[in-house]
């Protein structure tokens, strides 16, 4: 085996039986999974969720954690849900396919022919024709198994009602339980001298999902603009129990919190920096072109709970 040492790495391997190069067909990335937010409100159904079993589109008991793509118009994709269009791990989508006129039934499949607003706060609801955020929750006769969801699209149901699975189940059996994603939760990972990152505030290095680090930018010996990048270039102590602090000289625990001008059209009333002296600097520069009076500064700490 010989490493070339060029600007590109490349491998070249000797034609023996015993080395052989393998080439993964697949990307190898697994979205790193959160708390599950779709779950059903109705009181007879609290702690029940969204999931997927055999592709079909139902609720089980616990929050678990799920790797879900989703928007206020769009696609419903899960992670591992079903088959994808390629083949590979991925995600597949949650369809609502039409039965009659009064109700669909639900399956997570490889390509999506249905948008869902599921918007943070709101109901889960399928958009386009017939537009629904009413859920039937609806058991097996005789079985334990998990709810099966089906969505309805008419006042009046029928009698029974045929799941995506084939089974037959009777309408009276069912419980209505409307679906709520709630607000999504943000990941952080940091340690006690390390990178601090937080998932998916901006594009990372390969494009992909993933992790941006929260970076100190020196501007003057006085204070540090921050900055969510692609590459980490700051280490952070964030032990739990403590404040945050920047390793590595200038180290700091202290921040301060910067009102805007008024005639800055920037998003966020108030802006971050890291002191490095005792003092405010007179005026601070931010790193997207405001210039902040530093009488309009707040010093504070950021706690890092247990």
């Amino acid at each position: 085996m010989k490493i070339l040492a060029t600007g590109i790495v490349t491998l070249a391997l000797a034609a023996t039986p015993a080395l052989s190069l393998v080439v993964h067909p697949c990307p190898l990335f697994i979205p790193a999974g959160f708390p599950n937010p779709f779950a059903a409100t109705a009181p007879a159904l609290n702690g029940t969720y969204l999931e997927a079993i055999d592709q079909i589109g139902v609720l089980v008991s616990g929050q678990g954690n799920a790797a879900f793509t989703y928007g206020s118009n769009g696609p419903l994709g899960l992670w591992g849900a079903g088959p994808t269009a390629n083949g590979c791990p991925g995600y597949a989508f949650l369809n609502a396919v039409a039965k009659t006129s009064a109700y669909s039934v639900l399956t997570w499949d490889a390509t999506s022919t249905t948008n869902w607003d599921a918007t943070a706060g709101g109901y889960l609801t399928k958009l386009g024709g017939t537009t629904s955020s009413e859920f039937l929750a609806c058991k097996k006769q005789y079985t334990d198994s998990p709810y099966v969801l089906i969505l309805k699209t008419a006042s009046v149901l029928p009698a029974s009602l045929e799941s995506s699975g084939g089974d037959v189940i009777s309408s009276t059996t069912c419980k209505v339980a409307v679906l709520v994603k709630g607000q999504p939760l943000e990941a952080f990972t940091y340690g006690s001298s390390g990178p601090l990152g937080l998932w998916g505030p901006a594009q990372t290095a390969n494009t992909c999902p993933g992790y941006f680090f929260l970076n100190a930018n020196q501007k003057t010996a006085l204070y540090a603009t921050l900055t969510f990048d692609a590459v980490a270039t700051t280490k952070w102590n964030a032990t739990p129990g403590s404040d945050l602090t920047k390793l590595v000289a200038p180290t700091s625990s202290t921040f301060v919190a910067c009102k805007r001008p008024t005639t800055s059209t920037k998003a966020g009333d108030y802006v971050l920096f890291l002191v490095t002296e005792g003092n405010v600097p007179v005026t601070l520069d931010s790193d997207d072109g405001d210039s902040i009076v530093g009488t309009s500064c707040v010093k504070t700490k950021i706690h890092v709970n247990n």
